[in-house]
């Protein structure tokens, strides 16, 4: 009974399904699949690019220094005795006078320089011996035409020597000449101060006054104070500068 209650329920809606369909056609709509298909869902995976904010670079300030300047230490000056122990002097007492003591003017390294020195002589040669430390510097053959040893034997430019210690071996343009010759350095140089006290020395008082007299007088050790007081250190000689000859003699 109950079957026959539900084919009828089923038949009922078969026939109401093809009355709708027909309504449908009469308007001209054709009627749809009912059929309900599931939908797919496509998922596409987006890859974030994840960047990196640009950082503008902190600016470093750069702080220069001045580089600081070396300071060269200053050479205290030395007073005139140890100047004159720099010498060698062997006798600061002995008295000589102008007439013992000579100049010895050369060039070395490009370098003007100027000793004193003392004369010894035999029958053809000079022989010319520091006047402080008594070395033998060099000889050279006297000039013949000369009396003794007068100061025109003794006088001779660019000398031609015979024998030197290793000091003179590259030296140049040596003279032999008088002391007072120190004053042509001083006017040269234009040092007033010192040219009125080598005058002074030399007991001159006008500077065209012609030569020294032998009564100029002074013991070694005056000398020295001529020597350093009149010449920059670079034009004089000092012990040191042959120190090996000088203990080839002591």
């Amino acid at each position: 009974m109950k079957l026959q209650k539900n084919n009828k329920y089923k038949n009922s809606l078969i026939a109401s399904v093809v009355a709708f369909n027909a309504v449908l056609t009469a308007c001209g709509v054709t009627p749809k699949n009912t059929d309900i298909k599931p939908v797919e869902t496509k998922i596409e995976t987006v890859k974030v690019m994840e960047t990196t904010p640009s950082v503008e670079p902190t600016p470093i300030e750069v702080i220069t220094t001045e580089p600081t300047p070396t300071v060269e230490p200053v050479e205290e000056p030395l007073s005139m005795t140890e100047e004159i122990e720099r010498l060698g002097m062997l006798s600061e007492g002995e008295i000589c006078s102008a007439s013992e003591i000579f100049a010895v003017k050369f060039k070395k390294d490009n370098m003007d320089k100027m000793m004193l020195c003392r004369v010894v002589s035999d029958d053809d040669t000079i022989y010319i011996h520091d006047a402080f430390t008594e070395v033998e510097l060099f000889s050279y053959e006297k000039d013949m035409q000369g009396q003794d040893l007068s100061f025109y034997a003794i006088f001779k430019p660019n000398i031609n020597m015979i024998t030197c210690i290793p000091y003179f071996e590259d030296a140049k343009d040596v003279e032999v000449t008088v002391t007072a010759d120190i004053l042509n350095y001083l006017l040269e140089a234009e040092d007033e101060e010192h040219l009125r006290y080598a005058m002074d020395f030399f007991g001159m008082e006008e500077r065209e006054s012609g030569g020294i007299s032998d009564n100029i007088i002074y013991s070694l050790y005056e000398w020295a104070e001529f020597y350093i007081t009149c010449l920059p250190r670079e034009m004089r000689v000092e012990e040191s500068d042959f120190a090996t000859e000088i203990e080839k003699t002591r």
